[in-house]
């Protein structure tokens, strides 16, 4: 009993015997079969595929496909039950109908990735040129513009151009919007650097892994930590200034060591200037002191403790 390849296409079918007895010359019609095929394949050779005829193009495709399916199937039925002599003899057969087939399809394939390779090329210049006519308005540097993805999505047969263009049109928006959010934080962060020793270009770096706010925040803390150490180093400046000057004072009180008398009446000279205040009135009061060497301390520590400015003339 035989296998029979019967596409409705076709008038010609492929028969192969399975009766072991049978010589080998009667074991099918493989040269009638492969004359038939060769004669559609010489009818599809010279095809060349366009936009009207696709249709007919993909259904010869597809009887083709036919073809190669129905004969490897009898090929691999036949096979399982004939022996490896016979077996020889008929896969060298089927092959060469299958080479056949094979370059027909091969044509028909070639045409159409060519087809698709065309089509293909045809939107990559529309979805550029929506990209450029976008970058009229949104002004984006070439390396922020080299982020806007043509997606491979587009090219899909059933994708609406304008899906793509408002897909286009979105991912400018968000580079803008990135980029507008970026330039704000940088002003943010020199504005809270200016008038510190800062460096506000260090911060601005962060904004690749920090969000503005995290960074405007240890910007505040530094600042205040720096003000700390400032504050410090004032107060401990004044604290020797003062310590200084008070060292100078008991040292020029200390320096008449032969005058003996504690007049503290004993005034040579007296000036007073008034100075207005609203609060109290300020005087200077020029004098001339007379006092014991052991008595300088003292009198120092009075002027400070009624906290009286005292300049050694």
């Amino acid at each position: 009993m035989g296998n029979v390849i019967a596409p409705e296409e076709l008038k010609t079918e492929l028969v192969v015997l399975n009766d072991n007895e049978l010589n080998m010359s009667e074991l099918g019609n493989f040269e009638e079969y492969k004359a038939f095929i060769q004669k559609k394949v010489d009818e599809v050779k010279g095809i060349k595929l366009t936009d009207t005829n696709l249709p007919e193009v993909k259904a010869v495709k597809s009887l083709i496909v036919s073809l190669r399916t129905n004969t490897t199937k009898i090929q691999k039925d036949w096979i399982a039950f004939n022996i490896n002599s016979r077996k020889n003899i008929a896969n060298a057969s089927f092959e060469s109908i299958l080479s056949v087939i094979a370059e027909s399809e091969k044509q028909i394939d070639d045409e159409l990735n060519k087809y698709e390779e065309e089509r293909k090329a045809g939107l990559l210049y529309m979805f550029e040129t929506y990209i450029a006519e976008q970058n009229e308005i949104f002004k984006l540097d070439e390396k922020n513009l080299e982020r806007i993805e043509i997606k491979s999505n587009y090219f899909n047969v059933t994708k609406k151009e304008a899906d793509v263009f408002n897909d286009i049109t979105s991912q400018f928006v968000a580079i803008k919007k990135e980029l507008d959010e970026k330039a704000e934080a940088e002003t943010a962060i020199k504005k809270e650097c200016e008038g510190s020793t800062l460096n506000a270009d260090v911060y601005i770096e962060m904004l690749s892994f920090k969000t503005p706010l995290s960074i405007l925040s240890q910007i505040k803390e530094e600042k205040e930590r720096v003000a700390r150490l400032e504050e410090e180093k004032i107060a401990k400046a004044v604290a020797e200034k003062e310590a200084e000057i008070e060292k100078e004072v008991v040292e020029r009180l200390t320096e008449k060591e032969n005058v003996i008398e504690p007049e503290f009446n004993a005034v040579e000279e007296f000036e007073e200037e008034v100075v207005v205040d609203e609060v109290d009135k300020t005087k200077i009061l020029s004098v001339k002191l007379t006092y014991k060497a052991s008595q300088a301390r003292m009198i120092n520590d009075f002027f400070k403790n009624n906290n009286i400015k005292v300049d050694v003339l």
